[in-house]
């Protein structure tokens, strides 16, 4: 959504530099009034970006208010996150960090928080890494055997009839 937002004043000014190029290039040739057409066009054109500006800072607002606000604790710490997922879900997921951060803490020499809040960082990491590979082979297989399949039935096919 960032990549797309619009600044109005940027391309107010680049549209401003545009027309006041135009009409000096063509000097004194220029009536009245196409400047006036020039400088209609300019407001115009202003008025679009600040509406265009004006949806996006709307439809940001909208995401944002759609977002809940969770309160959990991992590892005895309380956090307060917002999340446009449910309860249940974010019940589930602070069930897993906390789970793991309490393994690694209890695993590790230190003791450290920190330390254990990247030990889980790495661990959830291995598992989604893991589980992804499971899950590209998986369709690979699955493609291979579609791929044999098709030529099965395209050997198959019955020869056309004549008349």
């Amino acid at each position: 959504m960032q990549s797309s937002k619009v600044n109005s004043s940027t391309d107010l000014n680049q549209t401003t530099e545009k027309i006041q190029k135009v009409t000096s290039e063509a000097g004194n040739n220029v009536p009245p009034v196409n400047k006036m057409g020039l400088a209609a066009r300019l407001a115009h054109h202003s008025l679009n970006l600040q509406n265009a500006q004006k949806n996006q800072e709307l439809e940001a607002q909208i995401i944002k208010d759609s977002r809940k606000i969770h309160e959990f604790e991992i590892a005895g710490l309380a956090f307060k996150i917002r999340s446009s997922q449910d309860e249940k879900t974010v019940q589930d997921l602070v069930a897993i960090v906390d789970h793991k951060v309490t393994e690694c803490l209890a695993a590790s020499k230190s003791g450290s928080l920190q330390s254990a809040a990247v030990l889980t960082a790495l661990n959830l990491a291995e598992e989604l890494m893991i589980l992804k590979k499971k899950a590209i082979d998986e369709i690979s297989q699955l493609e291979l055997q579609t791929l044999k399949l098709m030529e099965r039935i395209e050997q198959s096919k019955l020869p056309p009839l004549k008349n």
